[in-house]
Protein backbone atom coordinates (compact mmCIF):
# COMPACT_ATOMS: atom_id res chain seq x y z
CA UNK A 1 0.00 0.00 0.00
CA UNK A 2 1.29 3.38 -1.23
CA UNK A 3 0.88 6.22 0.86
CA UNK A 4 2.01 10.22 0.56
CA UNK A 5 1.29 12.45 3.22
CA UNK A 6 2.09 16.47 2.60
CA UNK A 7 1.29 19.61 4.05
CA UNK A 8 0.28 22.82 2.34
CA UNK A 9 -0.64 26.69 3.18
CA UNK A 10 -4.32 27.48 2.65
CA UNK A 11 -4.96 30.46 0.61
CA UNK A 12 -6.69 32.15 3.16
CA UNK A 13 -8.56 30.78 6.85
CA UNK A 14 -11.57 28.43 5.74
CA UNK A 15 -14.90 28.69 7.31
CA UNK A 16 -16.31 25.33 7.98
CA UNK A 17 -18.51 25.43 4.80
CA UNK A 18 -15.44 26.17 3.02
CA UNK A 19 -13.61 23.48 4.10
CA UNK A 20 -16.95 21.47 3.46
CA UNK A 21 -16.53 22.71 0.05
CA UNK A 22 -13.40 20.59 -0.26
CA UNK A 23 -14.28 17.38 1.79
CA UNK A 24 -17.15 16.34 -0.17
CA UNK A 25 -15.87 16.38 -3.59
CA UNK A 26 -12.47 15.12 -2.66
CA UNK A 27 -14.45 12.22 -0.88
CA UNK A 28 -16.47 11.35 -3.78
CA UNK A 29 -13.01 11.40 -5.84
CA UNK A 30 -11.09 9.09 -3.46
CA UNK A 31 -13.81 6.74 -3.62
CA UNK A 32 -13.82 6.72 -7.02
CA UNK A 33 -9.68 5.73 -7.02
CA UNK A 34 -10.01 3.40 -4.53
CA UNK A 35 -7.59 6.38 -2.28
CA UNK A 36 -7.89 6.70 1.42
CA UNK A 37 -6.85 8.87 4.04
CA UNK A 38 -7.16 11.79 6.57
CA UNK A 39 -7.11 15.37 6.00
CA UNK A 40 -6.58 17.72 9.25
CA UNK A 41 -6.60 21.61 8.89
CA UNK A 42 -5.48 23.64 11.94
CA UNK A 43 -5.83 28.26 11.10
CA UNK A 44 -4.85 28.06 7.75
CA UNK A 45 -2.52 24.59 7.28
CA UNK A 46 -3.38 21.64 5.84
CA UNK A 47 -2.00 18.27 6.40
CA UNK A 48 -3.50 15.42 4.16
CA UNK A 49 -2.51 11.23 4.13
CA UNK A 50 -3.35 9.71 1.21
CA UNK A 51 -3.26 6.14 0.45
CA UNK A 52 -3.60 3.55 -2.12
CA UNK A 53 -2.09 2.15 -5.13
CA UNK A 54 1.10 3.95 -6.26
CA UNK A 55 -0.77 4.92 -9.67
CA UNK A 56 -4.15 6.02 -7.69
CA UNK A 57 -1.94 8.20 -4.86
CA UNK A 58 0.28 10.19 -7.76
CA UNK A 59 -2.69 11.01 -9.79
CA UNK A 60 -4.53 12.36 -6.41
CA UNK A 61 -2.09 14.22 -5.51
CA UNK A 62 -1.11 15.94 -8.86
CA UNK A 63 -5.18 17.08 -8.63
CA UNK A 64 -4.72 17.75 -5.25
CA UNK A 65 -1.87 19.73 -5.59
CA UNK A 66 -3.14 21.93 -8.41
CA UNK A 67 -5.78 22.99 -6.25
CA UNK A 68 -5.93 26.73 -6.24
CA UNK A 69 -7.13 26.83 -2.77
CA UNK A 70 -3.90 26.53 -1.23
CA UNK A 71 -0.19 26.90 -2.06
CA UNK A 72 3.38 25.85 -0.85
CA UNK A 73 2.06 22.14 -0.88
CA UNK A 74 5.48 20.15 0.73
CA UNK A 75 5.43 16.34 0.52
CA UNK A 76 6.33 15.17 3.77
CA UNK A 77 7.22 11.49 3.27
CA UNK A 78 6.25 8.87 0.94
CA UNK A 79 6.30 5.10 0.74
CA UNK A 80 5.24 1.39 0.94
CA UNK A 81 2.97 -0.02 4.19
CA UNK A 82 1.90 -3.43 4.54
CA UNK A 83 -2.04 -2.28 4.74
CA UNK A 84 -4.14 0.57 4.98
CA UNK A 85 -3.69 3.44 8.18
CA UNK A 86 -7.56 4.54 7.02
CA UNK A 87 -9.35 1.49 5.59
CA UNK A 88 -12.94 2.69 4.41
CA UNK A 89 -12.50 6.14 5.28
CA UNK A 90 -12.53 7.64 1.76
CA UNK A 91 -11.40 11.17 3.15
CA UNK A 92 -11.64 11.50 7.32
CA UNK A 93 -11.92 15.02 8.05
CA UNK A 94 -11.31 16.62 11.41
CA UNK A 95 -10.55 20.07 12.77
CA UNK A 96 -6.70 19.97 14.27
CA UNK A 97 -7.81 20.67 17.95
CA UNK A 98 -6.97 19.38 21.08
CA UNK A 99 -9.85 17.23 21.33
CA UNK A 100 -8.70 15.72 18.37
CA UNK A 101 -5.23 14.95 19.16
CA UNK A 102 -6.40 13.75 22.63
CA UNK A 103 -8.60 11.06 20.91
CA UNK A 104 -5.09 10.00 19.23
CA UNK A 105 -3.67 9.98 21.87
CA UNK A 106 -3.18 6.26 22.42
CA UNK A 107 -1.66 5.62 18.86
CA UNK A 108 0.60 8.81 19.98
CA UNK A 109 1.36 7.60 23.43
CA UNK A 110 1.43 3.92 22.93
CA UNK A 111 3.51 1.51 25.48
CA UNK A 112 6.03 0.65 22.70
CA UNK A 113 6.88 4.35 21.87
CA UNK A 114 6.54 6.62 25.13
CA UNK A 115 5.08 9.97 24.37
CA UNK A 116 8.16 11.38 22.89
CA UNK A 117 9.38 8.77 20.45
CA UNK A 118 8.14 8.07 16.58
CA UNK A 119 6.91 4.94 15.89
CA UNK A 120 8.21 3.70 12.42
CA UNK A 121 5.10 1.16 11.91
CA UNK A 122 2.67 3.90 11.76
CA UNK A 123 4.40 6.93 9.60
CA UNK A 124 1.24 8.57 9.49
CA UNK A 125 0.23 9.18 13.22
CA UNK A 126 4.05 9.95 13.80
CA UNK A 127 3.55 12.69 11.30
CA UNK A 128 0.19 13.40 13.04
CA UNK A 129 2.29 13.99 16.35
CA UNK A 130 4.42 16.40 14.91
CA UNK A 131 1.67 18.51 13.71
CA UNK A 132 0.12 18.73 16.45
CA UNK A 133 3.23 19.70 18.83
CA UNK A 134 4.12 22.11 15.56
CA UNK A 135 0.95 23.73 16.21
CA UNK A 136 0.91 23.89 19.71
CA UNK A 137 -2.47 21.74 19.39
CA UNK A 138 -1.67 20.05 22.65
CA UNK A 139 -1.02 23.01 24.57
Amino acid sequence: MHYLIFISLATKLFTEDELNDIVIPGRKNNAANNVTGLLLYSDGIFMQIIEGSKTDVAETFKRIAADTRHKKVVVIVEGEHDTRTFPGLDMAYSLANKDFVEKMEGYMNDSKTGPSKLNEEYPAINVLKIFAENNNILA
